[in-house]
């Protein structure tokens, strides 16, 4: 990692999320600041059936790892978070990836600077039963409609990326391959 210490955060879609005194419910997607890709809230699915989903302030994340998220606040105070922001882009478990305006994969994980907050990758699944997963730079997000997010990149770009079995894997390798490169 050429010396670099700083490590994105690791948002994977559908992980359980805890707050501090227990379980908070599933991370459903990641709340966007207009087209700058600043994440603003997690959209938490709540734990309990019927409790629908709250928006959390992305100050009150204290460590995503992964498979989990635990928050800095207790499940009392999930009651006072808020819905998500009115206007707000979402990166969810149900956005997909498109190319040259052709779907190409499912958003699985999205890599998130820890100062701030902007993304720096996504992370795509693509196939069903072999499936593979790809990482992508942010730079390459031209928009983002509803669940789509539209690439500017060609085909043949995205041939060049390298393929991984995990997300884990990709999201190591993309931070590795964009601290190395100065990034």
């Amino acid at each position: 990692m050429a010396g670099n210490t700083r490590m994105d955060r690791h948002f994977h879609l559908g992980s359980d999320v805890q707050c501090l005194d227990g379980r908070a419910g599933t991370l459903r997607g990641l709340a966007l600041y207009g087209p700058s890709l600043i994440v603003t809230h997690l959209i938490v699915q709540r734990a309990l059936l019927g409790q629908g989903e709250v928006a959390v302030p992305m100050d009150r994340v204290i460590v995503p790892l992964g498979e989990h998220v635990f928050l800095g606040l207790v499940v009392s105070e999930l009651e006072s978070t808020t819905t998500v922001p009115e206007g707000a882009g979402q990166l969810s478990w149900e956005t997909w990836v498109a190319c040259e305006r052709e779907r190409i994969g499912t958003l699985d994980c999205v890599l998130v600077d820890p100062k701030t907050h902007r993304v720096t990758y996504l992370i795509m699944r693509q196939g069903l039963l072999l499936s593979r997963d790809i990482g992508i730079p942010a730079s390459w997000i031209q928009r983002i409609e509803g669940h789509r997010v539209i690439l500017s990149a060609t085909r043949q770009a995205m041939g060049r990326l390298r393929r991984f079995a995990t997300h884990r894997d990709a999201a190591y390798i993309a931070q590795s391959e964009q601290y190395d490169a100065g990034g």
